[in-house]
């Protein structure tokens, strides 16, 4: 057997061989690397490199499973996959990372009730499967990093997750805060409380917070720095209230379903719902009677679209969706539509349909055309792409 055909082999049976050390140690056997090397059809010491490798990546990490947490993590990227997905769609670019560990979020179990442990769960895995997302979408992100370039931030798990990995590998690189005072960083949507569903964070993931984090990290002087500010929504007294518009070079986005488990739909008290809470309850209430409804209003930025088309939608739920654009507040539809790239980041069971239909440019309504934009996704959901008419 070849050596390069070993090292794939140790790959492939990296967790069944870190588990078997592990069992032999918790059942007080001795532990012998000859003796399990033998099995994979390599030494001692390769299988110890192997060993020390996958510690200093952190490949493994221990879950307790009477907590019903959920730990995802990155097996690496599917260069097949991104290319059958761009072939097979209008992206301009894919990258797919194989996860392992959230496969909850594949279900449509985020649908039950939310004090079910299996809804927790998924709310879980999706948490996990975002935050894992990031650090490809990170590495991204750095790699298309240029000066003088103007860069939108939304809101959401995504995004949010994305800005905290970025802030950790900079960290880790202090260089990589030098040069950056020709950058300039604008939020492309207002609003608070913008977070996970089940998954604790230090801070809320909205776009000021986004673009503050990220500026810091950066350091990115405060005169280049814009943020939307204010109550997710304006006066319903003012909707002629002008916002600020830009020419982006870059976007780094997520995708939102308006459903019962949005975050719309969540929020304290609703007290920063303002002039949007009513046509947000018409929507529910439409969904709530109809769950074909539950995946046809789609969100991007805090800008709401009818997903699949208009074609039969009831009335007084395209009007909402109208109302909900007229109030909120976020840059124009088409600030993002126009950006040179954007980078969109999501992946599960909730986003794979939208996320289909998105990539094959299937509808007009969404404010972003697939072929100016980077899909960043993970192999389930890119699999689903493909597989969805």
């Amino acid at each position: 057997m070849r050596k390069k055909d070993t090292v794939d082999e140790l790959d492939a049976n990296a967790l069944a061989i870190a588990t078997e050390l592990l069992l032999r140690r918790v059942e007080g056997r001795r532990v012998s690397l000859r003796e399990l090397a033998k099995q994979y059809h390599t030494t001692a010491s390769t299988l110890h490199r192997r060993l020390a490798k996958w510690a200093e990546e952190r490949r493994f990490e221990l879950v307790d499973r009477l907590d019903g947490g959920t730990t995802a993590r990155a097996l690496g990227r599917d260069s097949g996959l991104e290319q059958r997905l761009v072939e097979g769609t209008k992206l301009l670019r894919a990258r797919v990372v194989r996860i392992s560990g959230a496969e909850a979020a594949y279900t449509e179990e985020y649908l039950e009730d939310p004090g079910a442990q299996c809804a927790l769960k998924a709310y879980r895995a999706g948490d996990a499967l975002h935050r894992t997302l990031a650090e490809e979408t990170a590495k991204y992100f750095f790699e298309h990093l240029r000066r003088d370039m103007t860069i939108g931030l939304a809101s959401g798990r995504g995004v949010g997750f994305t800005i905290e990995r970025l802030r950790e590998l900079v960290e880790n690189n202090p260089p990589w805060t030098r040069g950056n005072d020709s950058i300039r960083l604008v939020s492309l949507c207002g609003g608070a409380r913008v977070g996970t569903w089940a998954t604790p964070t230090d801070r809320d993931l909205d776009a000021d917070e986004n673009v503050f984090v990220l500026a810091t990290a950066l350091n990115v002087p405060q005169d280049n720095v814009s943020y939307m500010g204010g109550w997710i929504s304006m006066d319903r007294d003012r909707p002629e209230q002008e916002l600020p518009r830009y020419e982006l070079d870059l976007a780094l986005i997520g995708l939102g379903q308006l459903n019962t488990r949005h975050h719309f739909f969540h929020h304290y008290g609703e007290l920063q719902l303002g002039a949007v809470k009513e046509p947000l309850q018409r929507i529910k209430h439409w969904q709530s009677n109809n769950p074909a409804l539950l995946h046809r209003v789609g969100e991007i930025g805090h800008r709401v679209f009818p997903v699949g088309g208009t074609e039969g939608l009831p009335e007084d739920l395209l009007e909402a969706i109208q109302e909900i654009n007229k109030f909120i507040r976020a840059v124009p539809g088409e600030t993002i539509g126009q950006a040179r790239e954007a980078i969109l980041v999501a992946a599960g069971a909730q986003k794979a349909t939208v996320l289909s239909q998105l990539a094959k440019g299937m509808w007009s309504e969404a404010p972003i055309d697939p072929r100016g934009l980077t899909l960043i996704t993970d192999a389930w959901t890119a699999e689903e792409i493909l597989r969805t008419e």
